[in-house]
């Protein structure tokens, strides 16, 4: 998918106009937080699956059902909040949008390698040798790397403008103008 500077300027206009005409849905409770409570159930239940935690007693799959159940609550908040500024655009704009779609698309992409580096880390858990500390690592650093990654990706695009009628957006949802 190809974006021009262009097509960023031209979609930010057309936002912009949607914006200061008030055509602004508010999203339910439900439809933001189910993305964040599954990354939330996710996190909570695969170390104690990967650990046997349900057949054995193991520590390290307390301490790492334990972290993923607090990472996992941090993760769901932050999942909402974008998921209710992404609801809060008109479904014509989301749908017609290159520059939503884009970073929806790398979103999902960079959502899937995390859950797939933590798929594996449980694993890691489940041998005898490592314990839920070696989970934590794991999880904590590929999703910092991942972060960073996804922040140089979607700078590249330069979306100042974009991110600006977003922050506009965010600051009329919460009272401001």
């Amino acid at each position: 998918m190809k974006i021009t500077h262009q097509t960023i300027k031209e979609e930010t206009q057309y936002l912009k106009s949607v914006l200061d005409s008030g055509d602004i849905e508010i999203p339910s409770l439900g439809s933001c937080l189910w993305p964040g409570i599954g990354i939330f159930l996710w996190l909570l239940i695969w170390p104690a699956v990967a650990s046997n935690l349900l057949n054995t007693k193991a520590d390290g799959g307390y301490l790492a059902m334990g972290f993923g159940g607090f990472l996992g609550l941090l993760l769901m908040f932050l999942l909402v909040n974008i998921r209710s500024l992404y609801l809060s655009l008109p479904k014509e704009f989301r749908d017609s949008s290159l520059v939503i779609k884009l970073l929806v698309r790398k979103a999902k992409i960079y959502i899937v390698i995390f859950i797939a580096i933590n798929f594996l880390s449980g694993f890691i858990l489940n041998a005898e040798a490592f314990t839920g500390l070696l989970y934590f690592a794991i999880t904590i650093i590929s999703g910092m790397l991942l972060s960073f990654m996804f922040n140089a990706d979607i700078g590249r695009y330069r979306l100042s403008a974009f991110t600006s009628v977003l922050e506009l957006l965010k600051s009329r949802k919460q009272g401001g103008e």
